[in-house]
């Protein structure tokens, strides 16, 4: 039943991702007045994320008697992950680089957005391996780098879109000054509240 619920439930959190990820890839040209760097690439590793988001479920299970065979296995695959997300974290920073920012509200909430998924990259890719996910199972390392994709990551990219289209879809602007205060308040009470847990997890803390 475990791998029932995994084969459904890990593929659930790109299905949330991937729309993010084109947000940002909305976004990052708009304010940094450039065009997308990379754009086919950027196209083409979102379908090999959608592939890949199949065949790696059994990094939930590494810790629940699994062979040995298979823990090698998904931990190739989930590290495999890794390359055409990483392209397309290049190609954001691409677009940025040398660009002629403009730091509306909805280009901070992306590069906020952004900074916190490389991060939660970071920790996916050492949950990845089955050695450390073994000793860091079931800890609040886990509930860290979860929220560290869920919120820091898809909720910026939402609040993103929001600060970004809403003036479009209305006519009305949003207040500039207002929308600052909400991103610099979220984005340190984020890393506040979530930060510390990779820690305590790591220290044995049972989430």
């Amino acid at each position: 039943f475990q791998h029932f619920f995994w084969f459904y439930s890990h593929p659930a959190v790109y299905v949330m991702v991937l729309p993010v990820f084109g947000i940002f890839s909305e976004v990052f040209p708009v304010y940094a007045r450039k065009p997308l760097f990379g754009y086919k690439i950027v196209a083409v590793s979102s379908l090999i994320i959608t592939g890949l988001s199949g065949i790696v479920w059994v990094h939930h299970m590494f810790a629940s008697g699994t062979p040995g065979w298979m823990r090698i296995v998904f931990m190739a695959s989930t590290m495999l992950i890794s390359v055409p997300t990483g392209i397309k974290v290049f190609a954001w920073v691409g677009t940025i680089w040398g660009g002629k920012l403009r730091l509306d509200t909805s280009m901070l909430f992306a590069m906020g957005g952004l900074i916190n998924f490389v991060f939660a990259g970071i920790t996916g890719i050492m949950l990845s391996s089955v050695p450390i996910d073994i000793h860091v199972n079931n800890t609040y390392f886990v509930v860290g780098h979860f929220h560290y994709v869920l919120y820091g990551t898809i909720t910026f990219g939402i609040y993103a879109g929001i600060y970004h289209w809403f003036p479009k879809m209305t006519g009305r602007m949003v207040n500039e000054t207002l929308g600052k205060i909400h991103f610099v308040m979220t984005f340190v009470g984020f890393n506040i509240t979530f930060l510390p847990m990779h820690q305590l997890g790591l220290q044995g803390m049972n989430r």
